[in-house]
């Protein structure tokens, strides 16, 4: 179908509300898009899945959406929408982009109208409307409260996915009962809900509750989490005052105590049953995670939605994605939307250079990293001048390829003395990404880091050159992967999980139908995944971008 703008005058069908001043059209695959989500709700599916990448209008497709259901009056559409982002950023994005919306977030992110600078909402002294909580000087007056209730009355409001998942389960709850439910990011769903209702106590947190060795069996754990952990929590819990006694630091363990007393007993049933694993991460005693979170898809999520659409860039596999949510399959259906932007713009160089699995470098470290730095001399040769993002996946190869990267860069600046001097940048800690992206935004040069696939845009000359240096397979150093990848359907979901990460990864540089930025992926292992699972799961799109270079281009 022909991509070409369609007059939203002519089109009643969409409501009489007025459009934002930037809505001058609508192009020819969204209103193909909005007929075939319709039709898919018009017969009776919960839950439709837009499978649409970058640049193709995801947020405007879904307000046509909901202005279809309020015109359509579908049984139970009341013309609200519930738009739920991944991060609080993108929360901020959406609303720039539709203004009449109503932005809410945790009770944290609202200062009090008469508590001092270190106490917010999130320290609210009210018990249950019977009191007044003593940092407002009334109830009605709560910022939190008054940016709730500004939601629930707005058209539409907006949360983040980790507030939907907790703020559900409340009473009167402004994310419950929703006629029409938008996800964006969807893809992350599965993710951000397993960490919704994961169990864990910190190291510092067990002193004189007995010593839980690793390896124990689930039963033992179990035993201590009841026995222990649960009944010292109760008592300290019952020796509290509910708020703190004016001690805000106390009022907020004890609520954290009581939220977490029910995840506990959950975590002690799944890890003596099977289905959770223990986690050894830093900083906790005891880490329990489910392998699998479909269990509680209907409870924490689909019963507080009459009408659902999830929405991502990065799909990948519709049927593992929702059956993990434990959406049955004649829930949901999948509307694909083409890309849009050209194939010139946005192409990915495999050149397979150096196996970068670990069996290869335990067996020839230098060898590999010897050949990924020769390719990665040549890419930054040949792109000198331009701003490159260097995905690393993790801290420990960060610091490898941050090295060369500098070597590069160092020996750029003897030999090319009148040009500026490149300048590199990276973190060593997730806390610092942002400000470090921040820095690389207003100054250009090579970024290098792990944890850039999302959140992370850089339109125009802010990004024209991307490296993958290895392909991002799940971590299976990680006890809740391993679980999940050797488990039923497990090989299907991790291939998913990796074609996601490098779609995500080569999309940060390409954000308008004018941009361009060449990607390049360096890892020879690309090839091995490509022949196997590659080609099946990622988007044709995607496949259509893809060259395959001459490694000896690279050395």
């Amino acid at each position: 179908m022909a991509d070409t703008a369609v007059d939203y005058a002519s089109l009643s069908s969409y409501g009489p509300e007025p459009w934002p001043d930037w809505v001058r059209g609508f192009r020819d695959h969204q209103v193909a898009a909005v007929e075939e989500i319709m039709d898919g709700y018009a017969r009776g599916k919960k839950v439709m899945v837009l499978d649409a990448p970058v640049g193709s209008g995801k947020t405007l497709i879904a307000e046509m959406v909901r202005r279809r259901l309020l015109v359509e009056g579908l049984d139970g559409a009341d013309g609200s929408m519930l738009y739920v982002a991944h991060s609080r950023g993108l929360q901020d994005q959406f609303l720039a982009d539709f203004p009449q919306a109503k932005v809410l977030k945790g009770k944290s992110n609202y200062d009090t109208t008469h508590g001092p600078a270190w106490v917010n909402c999130g320290d609210c002294t009210a018990t249950h409307g019977k009191t007044v909580c003593k940092w407002c000087v009334e109830a009605d007056c709560c910022p939190y409260k008054v940016a709730k209730q500004q939601a629930k009355a707005a058209r539409i409001a907006v949360v983040n996915t980790a507030y939907m998942l907790a703020e559900a389960q409340t009473p009167g709850a402004l994310c419950s009962k929703r006629s029409f439910v938008c996800v964006d990011e969807c893809d992350t769903l599965e993710g951000i809900l397993s960490g919704a209702v994961e169990f864990g106590v910190r190291e510092r947190d067990m002193a004189g509750l007995g010593e839980l060795k690793k390896g124990v069996h689930g039963k033992t754990i179990a035993s201590w989490v009841r026995d222990d952990w649960i009944a010292a929590a109760r008592d300290e819990v019952s020796r509290m005052p509910v708020d703190g006694g004016g001690d805000v630091k106390a009022a907020r363990r004890r609520a954290a105590l009581v939220q977490r007393m029910s995840n506990a007993v959950r975590a002690a049933k799944g890890i003596e049953e099977g289905g959770w694993v223990r986690d050894y991460s830093y900083g906790w005693g005891l880490m329990l995670k489910p392998v699998r979170v479909d269990w509680c898809g209907q409870d924490r999520v689909w019963r507080h939605g009459e009408r659902w659409l999830l929405m991502s860039g990065t799909v990948v596999d519709a049927e593992t994605m929702c059956s993990g949510l434990g959406l049955e399959r004649d829930e949901w259906e999948v509307v694909e939307v083409p890309m849009t932007f050209a194939r010139e713009n946005r192409l990915v160089k495999v050149a397979p250079v150096a196996d970068m699995s670990r069996k290869a470098l335990e067996a020839g470290w230098d060898g590999e990293m010897g050949a990924l730095r020769d390719a990665l001399w040549v890419v930054l040769e040949r792109h000198a001048g331009e701003n490159v993002l260097v995905h690393t996946v993790s801290y420990k190869l960060n610091g490898e390829v941050v090295d060369v990267v500098r070597d590069w860069a160092d020996t750029r600046r003897v030999t090319h003395p009148e040009e500026e001097e490149p300048r590199v940048w990276t973190y060593t800690q997730a806390s610092d990404r942002d400000a470090v992206l921040e820095r690389f935004k207003d100054e250009g040069g090579v970024l290098v880091g792990p944890s850039l696939d999302r959140g992370v845009d850089l339109p125009g000359d802010l990004c024209r050159v991307q490296i993958i240096v290895k392909v991002p397979f799940p971590n299976l150093g990680d006890r809740q992967v391993a679980e999940r990848a050797r488990g039923e359907g497990g090989g299907r979901w991790y291939a998913a999980e990796t074609a996601r990460t490098i779609v995500q990864m080569t999309g940060r540089g390409v954000r308008g139908g004018d941009d361009w930025c060449v990607s390049y992926v360096l890892d020879r292992q690309f090839m091995r995944w490509w022949n196997g699972e590659g080609k099946r799961l990622l988007p044709r799109w995607w496949r259509d971008a893809m060259v395959v270079e001459l490694v000896r281009e690279y050395q």
